[in-house]
C-alpha cells in the first residue's frame, strides 16, 4: 500500500457517497465501496475531521480517499498494491 495525501477530484450522489474518480486522466465508475468511517480529526496539530472511504474502481484496483468534512476537498489517502 503507498501513501499518497494528494488532492483528488470525486463525483458523488447526493448523501455525499462517491461514485466516480479521476484516475489516470478519467473518472472511472465506483463498482463497490467496501469499506467507510468518519475520523474525529486532530486539532492539536490542525487536522480537521475526515471521512474515509476504501473503493473498488471498475478495473483499476482498491484506493482509500477521504473527505475534509470541513473544506469538502477529497484527498487520495493510499492505493493497494
Amino acid at each position: 500500500m503507498r501513501q499518497q495525501h494528494t488532492s483528488l477530484p470525486v463525483q458523488q450522489d447526493d448523501s455525499g457517497r462517491p461514485l466516480a474518480v479521476l484516475w489516470n486522466g478519467r473518472f472511472l465508475p465506483v463498482s463497490s465501496i467496501i469499506d467507510s468511517w468518519e475520523w474525529a480529526g486532530d486539532w492539536v496539530n490542525g487536522v480537521s475531521e475526515r471521512r474515509y472511504w476504501v473503493l473498488s474502481l471498475s478495473g483499476s484496483g482498491i484506493l482509500e480517499i477521504y473527505e475534509e468534512l470541513d473544506s469538502g476537498l477529497w484527498a487520495l489517502s493510499s492505493v493497494q498494491d
